[in-house]
């Protein structure tokens, strides 16, 4: 495999680690760079900057991946180019999140992310989330088993970031208020990533993209990434939307039904919907004064990610200028949407009349089963355990056993066994 083309990361402010460096022998830093024969790449996202369709991509194009001398392993089957997905960094970061990734473990971990091959993909963009002691440690495993590590993280402007985010909530947390209440509160969380992932690796580990520059051609822009821009692989293939924002239709018709049900059914919907509409246009007006807020909370974020990873060049910005302006709701638009939300929630009906049914079957088939022991007598001949759970509908509820119930209190009760 071909060195990543990383020549583009300017050089960084020198920090302790690189001066302690420069106490050591000139050749130290390239004796140990010759002994890493591997390379992992971590994507890290970040996240909302299109990490849903590359892992898409990444998952369903795994076998010409493998057949470049790329692995892409241990993450979930893909059967559509479609389908949202974590990538196959989920259980890595979840040991981390749990706190049990030790030494050996995460050194295990990255050893399987490799199958036979000199270069592998980590990818997710829960990784942005991670500390900088977490990162040190992925570092520090990476180089100790010859590995080079080679972070990439595609940046987005703050306002469209934040719109995405904005929507994410909307769709998976059951978020109701607005958009100007939303930012009220709201972070951009690829600077505070970047400022970690910036004091754990070198400049040459640490490649960032600019995602709102290359979103029109994001597969091919991460292939080059990794040196597989010539390798002939169909970047069209699994670069269907993935996950994309809401209209304006959309996102009002989503912030009522989780005004009335909270989060018991944001996901659900919101998938309904982007799988039946995967193609609609997205609009992404956002108001003189939102803008303002965002800059006001959000300028200096730009600003040193600027300097720090493009040289100084205005490249990330709050929002491109075609993203200014108000939204516009379709009565079209609005009745299709309120037509698709009509019938998902008739088939949800239905499924959920058929889930209580064999809820309630499994039920009944656990509380009417006899005790293992012999009956008293004084659990009468003609007792019937399911007709004695259907009259009697706090038993069943609360997950008495009949016939334990009829001796221990039903009797003395007088309740009803049978129809009379």
């Amino acid at each position: 495999m071909p060195e990543p083309p990383f020549q583009n990361v300017p050089p960084q402010p020198p920090r302790l680690t690189d001066w302690l460096a420069g106490l050591r022998p000139p050749w130290a830093a390239s004796r140990r760079d010759a002994t890493l024969t591997r390379t992992l790449y971590l994507h890290a996202g970040g996240p909302k900057a299109g990490s849903s369709a590359l892992q898409a991509f990444l998952a369903i194009n795994a076998e010409g991946l493998a057949k470049q001398g790329v692995s892409y392993r241990l993450g979930r089957v893909v059967d559509r180019d479609d389908e949202i997905t974590s990538g196959n960094a989920e259980r890595f970061y979840g040991l981390f999140h749990a706190g049990k990734a030790t030494d050996a473990v995460c050194a295990e971990t990255i050893e399987g992310y490799f199958d036979g091959t000199n270069t592998a993909i980590c990818s997710s963009e829960m990784l942005a989330s991670l500390d900088a002691k977490s990162w040190r440690r992925i570092r520090d495993a990476c180089l100790r088993q010859g590995i080079r590590p080679a972070v990439l993280f595609f940046v987005r402007d703050v306002a469209p970031y934040l719109r995405s985010s904005y929507h994410q909530a909307i769709k998976r947390a059951g978020y109701h208020d607005s958009f100007e209440a939303f930012l009220s509160t709201a972070e951009y969380g690829h600077v505070s990533s970047l400022r970690t992932l910036r004091s754990v690796f070198r400049g040459d580990e640490l490649h960032v993209l600019h995602f709102d520059s290359v979103k029109s051609h994001l597969v091919e822009s991460f292939l080059d990434a990794i040196g597989l821009g010539d390798a002939g692989l169909e970047a069209g293939k699994g670069s269907q939307p993935v996950n994309r924002g809401l209209t304006i239709e959309e996102e009002l018709l989503l912030r009522e039904a989780n005004q009335l049900a909270g989060d018991a059914y944001s996901q659900s919907i919101s998938d309904s919907i982007l799988y039946a509409f995967p193609n609609r246009n997205v609009a992404a007006g956002i108001p003189e004064s939102q803008l303002g807020m965002i800059e006001t909370r959000h300028g200096a974020d730009v600003r040193w990610i600027n300097a720090t990873f493009f040289e100084g060049r205005p490249v990330l910005a709050i929002s491109a200028a075609e993203a200014v302006g108000e939204r516009t709701v379709s009565a079209e638009l609005m009745a299709d949407t309120a037509r698709h939300l009509l019938t998902w929630a008739i088939r949800e009906m239905q499924a959920s009349d058929e889930r209580a049914l064999q809820f309630l079957i499994s039920r009944i088939n656990v509380q009417a089963a006899p005790p293992s022991s012999a009956l008293d007598e004084n659990v009468p001949s003609d007792f019937d355990p399911v007709r004695y759970l259907v009259l009697n509908l706090d038993v069943l509820r609360n997950g008495w056993n009949a016939f334990d119930h009829y001796y221990t209190h039903g009797r003395a009760e007088g309740r009803r066994y049978r129809d009379r």
